[in-house]
């Protein structure tokens, strides 16, 4: 999930999604997962995929929310605990082949938040919020409608009264990014921290939230979170930042 992971060592996988070109000039919404997993998300594939990561997010934050509704009852936590079992297995079968090989698991943590374990095969990449799994959910969308805006706009670059050469029309097409907002700017900010091996408590507060509604469309408060590298002496990530993000 390109994106907010929780207390786990800088060697595990980071998740990310966008547009990529594959074969025939095609252009298709693909996971990534590290530098050497990618999943290809056809688009009746890439919906699936995202409606299954939203129902089991919300499984999460259903069952947080009947243990904390029982518990305020004053519910004993056997009794509880019956209770969610018996909601879990009312559920339709989730449609787990709609992620394969990833496996999205609902669950409430220790402390009684909502949670979504990601596995992929016998390899964990780790537990994270139920609603940075909604927000997975929702890149996978943006990068299926971008995916087919893509193989529009490569196709008019191609077979205009000037058309472009393959080369020109591919770096073209990948370099609209940089002038589109997209839901995909907080998974970069983490991997850019990271990658630059950033103090772990500023990239666990960022994946609680703690850095949150700076401009929802980014989704990073960027002062805050620029402050906070500055105080932990990293004044050169807080410049990269600007300079991607601006001020």
């Amino acid at each position: 999930m390109s994106d907010e992971k929780k207390g786990h060592g800088d060697d595990e996988a980071i998740m990310w999604v966008a547009s990529d070109r594959t074969y025939g000039n095609f252009y298709v919404a693909t996971i990534h997962i590290g530098p050497d997993t990618s999943i290809p998300l056809e688009t009746e594939l890439g919906r699936r995929y995202a409606l299954h990561i939203v129902r089991v997010a919300s499984y999460a934050l259903y069952d947080a929310a009947l243990l904390c509704q029982f518990r305020a009852a004053g519910l004993e936590d056997e009794a509880t605990a019956a209770w969610i079992c018996n909601m879990r297995e009312a559920r339709p079968e989730p449609d787990n082949a709609a992620t394969a090989p990833l496996l999205f698991t609902p669950m409430i943590s220790m402390k009684g938040r909502a949670v979504v374990r990601v596995d992929l095969g016998d390899q964990s990449l780790g537990v994270y919020p139920a609603e940075v799994a909604m927000t997975h959910a929702m890149q996978v969308l943006e990068a299926v409608a971008v995916a087919e805006l893509d193989c529009a706009y490569y196709t008019a670059l191609t077979t205009g009264e000037t058309p472009l050469e393959e080369g020109a029309a591919v770096a073209t097409v990948s370099g609209l990014s940089a002038f589109r907002d997209t839901t995909s700017h907080t998974g970069r900010i983490l991997e850019l921290l990271r990658s630059a091996s950033a103090p772990p408590t500023v990239v666990d507060r960022l994946a609680e939230g703690h850095y949150t509604n700076w401009e929802s469309e980014i989704g990073v408060d960027l002062p805050l979170l620029c402050r906070h590298l500055a105080a932990v002496g990293r004044d050169d990530l807080v410049q990269r930042l600007k300079n991607e993000y601006g001020e």
